[in-house]
């Protein structure tokens, strides 16, 4: 039950969707939870209506429902100030990475011909497109490699664009 009400308050808290590896990272890395146990309680949150996952390429997003919103507000008292603390300041000290997370998008789409397309998106500030790419690939498996690097990569990738066209 205390991991339930640790997801649910680390979302409450955080005001944006987190991804399910900002979540465990934390549980796990803490010696809160272990991995297991993490994946456990979260899929029952999800059968339970407390929270919804929504699944973007290679990554989970989780958000509280209106339903876990209630659920937290009124169990959120059954964590210690000291658990609370470190959840907050988790969230404070990994912010930036965690909202870069969100600046990045990747999609895998099929064409007419049967190559795919790798769309590949980094936002700016607003939300603005920062750049997008859109790169055909001969089969999923390499569209959606490209997405993964995309993801781990996107800074590097926009210098090195911006590099080289400004020589």
């Amino acid at each position: 039950m205390l991991y339930k009400i640790m997801i649910l308050y680390m979302l409450k808290c955080s005001n944006i969707k987190l991804s399910s590896a900002d979540i465990s990272d934390f549980l796990v890395m803490s010696g809160y939870a272990d991995a297991f146990s993490f994946q456990f309680n979260l899929n029952e949150l999800e059968s339970d209506g407390f929270i919804t996952v929504e699944k973007k390429h290679n990554r989970s997003y989780i958000s509280l429902t209106e339903e876990g919103s209630k659920t937290v507000d009124s169990l959120e008292s059954k964590l210690s100030k000291e658990i609370k603390l470190d959840i907050y300041n988790h969230i404070a000290d990994n912010k930036s990475s965690i909202m870069a997370s969100h600046k990045v998008e990747t999609s895998v789409s099929e064409t007419e011909d049967g190559t795919y397309i790798a769309r590949l998106i980094c936002k700016g500030k607003g939300d603005a497109a920062l750049y997008d790419i859109s790169l055909s690939f001969p089969t999923r498996i390499l569209a959606e490699t490209a997405c993964d690097n995309f993801m781990n990569n996107s800074t590097d990738i926009y210098r090195y664009i911006v590099e080289k066209l400004m020589n």
